[in-house]
């Protein structure tokens, strides 16, 4: 037997009717440093392009040599 349309609707929850202070679980002086975060965040600085690829880069070197040495002696 499934509830009715009348019954899920008055067994839901409203949020309007909570109070405010529930409804946000955050003080109030602790929102504009939790704002601040991700703007001050995007102002640190990021990994240089050589630093993010500097593995890749020792491999192609690497195989350049053996290639370089296998030319060089043939």
């Amino acid at each position: 037997m499934e509830p009715s349309l009348d019954e899920v609707a008055n067994a839901a929850p409203v949020v309007a009717d909570l109070p405010q202070s529930v409804s946000h679980n955050v003080p109030e002086d602790e929102s504009d440093s939790d704002n601040s975060i991700l703007f001050l965040s995007s102002a640190a600085p990021s990994e240089s392009w050589f630093a993010a690829h500097k593995y890749i880069l020792g491999a192609l070197l690497v195989v350049a040599i053996v290639v370089g040495a296998l030319v060089w002696l043939r």
